[in-house]
């Protein structure tokens, strides 16, 4: 489907995407609006979050991600008060817990400034903040609570900070809004979540193993999807995409042939509901998966995280999708292998070549409308040869599909053996 012409159509009123995780360079990516890749449900899906413990700390992270939407100022408030919070109560915090915001801004962000006019200065704030830090390890502190810092009260336990301490703080807020401004949206959800982990085992060190695990799949799962996909505003939308659009997975992972087309499959449907709410409806969408086996088919593990719910969105397609206008096709040489919730909310059929006995019982039993003689045709079909079955036809109905031009059609053709053999 990546050829020039393919269905006639030019680059204006077509784009083609073609996902490559074999070389990242030569891939392209697929835009996924904000709203869609910041479901709480589908991120706890993605990072196989357990329900005891991992799923209740996503659900209130992401709460407060959402809620700054995109504030990078309040973003980098929030970690700034995480860090005052942990100088201020050391002696109820989990042992040398401020390193791991040091390490954080270091391995995460600090790349942004490395080579910018403000590399000094981060230099400067980082030295000081790992004295800070080793001066309160070590106990270095007075009767009083007291934390020094050259030569200068730094914070009382409980009082307010210094102004000493609240210059340091609001430089290093300006720095982190400056890091938060460079990052895509993969990295900047990254380091709020690993800051959110911090305040999540400072005062709790028994979730600190519970937490670390998640955060290696968040950690892999981030990166992985950061080269494939672009997160925007939905008002980006129209920008990206054209009246046809093909994403092709020849050279993905089995992961991206499971994530892309579902955020896809979500994103679409939602922007079609959307639109048709309350309205009469201007304009339909039309989802086509080909190969459909590969994308929709059921997990028979019971140990497969995406068992059930990596089918969910697109099983409220086929239910609820045509009374918004929104279309489902699908096509696959294996149909046995589909969920069967997804065949039988399918209304119309077009069966060509099958002989395998767990494809033929799927038919007999999800087709009503089909006759003993036309399934005991479908064995023995031939090329372009097809019956016809389903709402849309009174009765089954034999015929040939007659191929399309050579110049617009599919490069699908079999390969003629004896003349390559030549």
């Amino acid at each position: 489907y990546r050829g020039e012409n393919i269905f006639g159509l030019n680059e204006s009123r077509r784009r083609i995407l073609n996902i490559n995780t074999r070389e990242i360079k030569k891939s392209d990516k697929v835009f996924i609006d904000k709203d869609t890749f910041l479901d709480p449900d589908i991120l706890i899906m993605l990072f196989d979050a357990k329900s005891g413990t991992q799923a209740p700390f996503l659900l209130n992270a992401l709460k407060k991600y959402k809620a700054n939407d995109g504030n990078n100022d309040e973003l980098a408030g929030i970690e700034i008060g995480l860090l005052k919070k942990l100088l201020s109560d050391f002696k109820h915090t989990t042992p040398n817990i401020e390193e791991e915001w040091i390490e954080i801004f270091e391995k995460s962000l600090y790349k942004y400034v490395r080579n910018s006019g403000k590399a000094q200065i981060v230099r400067e704030k980082l030295i000081d903040l790992k004295e800070l830090q080793k001066i309160k390890s070590t106990g270095n502190i007075t009767a009083s609570n007291t934390i020094y810092f050259k030569k200068e009260r730094f914070f009382y336990q409980g009082e307010s900070f210094s102004s000493l301490a609240n210059d340091f703080f609001g430089d290093l807020k300006e720095i982190l809004i400056y890091c938060f401004d460079c990052c895509d949206e993969f990295e900047r959800l990254e380091v709020f979540l690993a800051f959110q982990k911090i305040f999540a085992t400072a005062w709790n060190n028994t979730l600190t193993d519970y937490l670390g695990f998640l955060f290696n799949r968040i950690t892999n799962v981030l990166r992985d999807l950061g080269d494939v996909i672009i997160v925007g505003d939905k008002n980006e939308f129209k920008n990206y995409y054209k009246s046809v659009n093909i994403i092709s997975f020849f050279h993905s992972n089995l992961t991206v042939k499971r994530v892309i087309p579902m955020l896809v499959a979500k994103m679409i449907y939602n922007k079609q509901k959307n639109a048709a709410f309350g309205t009469n409806i201007k304009q339909t969408t039309h989802l086509i998966i080909d190969e459909a086996h590969n994308i929709l088919g059921s997990v028979r593990s019971k140990s497969d995280y995406w068992q059930n719910k990596r089918l969910v969105a697109f099983e409220e397609i086929v239910k609820e999708g045509r009374k918004f206008g929104f279309f489902l096709t699908i096509a696959s040489q294996r149909p046995a292998d589909i969920s069967p919730t997804i065949m039988s909310q399918l209304h119309n059929f077009f069966i060509h070549l099958l002989v395998n006995e767990k494809d033929l019982a799927m038919i007999e039993n999800t087709m009503p409308t089909l006759d003993r003689t036309s399934f005991g045709m479908i064995p023995s079909l031939g090329q372009g040869e097809t019956v016809l079955t389903g709402k849309a036809f009174p009765i089954s109905i034999f015929a040939h599909v007659s191929h399309a031009s050579k110049e617009y059609r599919p490069k699908s053709d079999d390969i003629i053996l004896t003349d390559i053999w030549k």
